[in-house]
């Protein structure tokens, strides 16, 4: 009734979206132009904006025009687990084994992400959809987990993308990493 009405070809601001029909405009052109970079960077990635904007829409875009044979796409939109299950979550998708140590969880990580790049020639791209939801002790464990080669490589591209209250938690420090000279 509403497409007839306006004289649409189907209804606007549906989910099922096909990633061809995306609204251009400066932001989104900024926002396609930042993947690209990190694409090839790699490293942490935040994306935020307000809920309905298209985050994850234009996640999915990107997703869709990467080689396949080049990058290997994992998703979550699982965010509201503790540090074991935030590991165990991460070994899983990668593919690697799930332990009950955190220890040997990391090594499952690291080594599941080390077998994409050096023995299957392709770049994970790790996307943490409702990253707002994350605890903030997972985002210290995502900084180590991306850690490889004392910190001198980047073989993955980890994307975080939340509404735009992360981006404040992310700037506030939290009370285990203030300073004496810090509080007032």
């Amino acid at each position: 009734m509403i497409e007839a009405f306006y004289n649409l070809k189907k209804m606007p601001f549906q989910k099922d979206i096909n990633t061809r029909d995306i609204f251009v405009c400066p932001s989104t052109e900024e926002l396609s132009k930042r993947l690209e970079h990190m694409k090839q960077k790699r490293g942490i990635m935040l994306v935020t904006g307000a809920p309905g904007t298209g985050k994850t829409l234009h996640i999915r875009a990107f997703v869709e025009n990467l080689n396949p044979n080049l990058f290997k796409t994992i998703y979550t939109p699982l965010s509201t687990v503790n540090i074991i299950d935030f590991y165990r979550q991460l070994a899983v998708l990668l593919g690697g084994e799930s332990f009950f140590k955190k220890s040997q969880l990391f090594n499952s990580i690291q080594n599941s992400i080390r077998n994409y790049v050096l023995n299957n020639k392709k770049v994970p791209v790790i996307i943490f959809d409702e990253a707002h939801l994350l605890k903030i002790e997972n985002f210290y464990e995502l900084q180590i987990i991306s850690n490889f080669n004392m910190d001198s490589t980047d073989p993955a591209l980890f994307i975080l993308v939340g509404q735009p209250h992360l981006r404040e938690r992310l700037l506030i420090p939290s009370a285990s990493t203030l300073q004496p000279e810090d509080i007032p």
